[in-house]
């Protein structure tokens, strides 16, 4: 897979998740679906595919104790998402594809 490839790749999933988080928002708040529900079923389907690639890899190199570049170790799971979550949370973005920038949009 060539860079363009990988970069339009990441750009579906981006739009993907985006709308998936939003859905599940929409369900907490609401109680139902903003979002065509054919629209829905085929962003989870990018992201099931995606998110099974991922596992298969991080259960292949979990089970194999050999991770990243050389040195590197597995350490605490939830301390490094959490520590990205705290990033996150603090950014500020008024860009109608992040999450801030909607929020702050209403």
């Amino acid at each position: 897979m060539d860079a363009r490839a990988i970069g339009q790749a990441m750009n579906c999933l981006t739009v993907a998740a985006s709308g998936a988080i939003t859905d599940y928002a929409d369900i907490l708040v609401r109680g139902y679906l903003k979002e065509n529900p054919a629209t829905v079923v085929y962003r989870l389907g990018l992201l099931s595919h995606a998110i099974a690639t991922v596992r298969a890899a991080a259960d292949r190199e979990t089970a194999s104790g050999v991770w990243g570049p050389p040195g590197a170790q597995l350490g605490s799971p939830g301390g490094a998402h959490h520590q990205d979550v705290s990033e996150f949370a603090a950014h500020t973005s008024n860009c109608p594809w992040c999450l801030h920038g909607q929020a702050e949009r209403g």
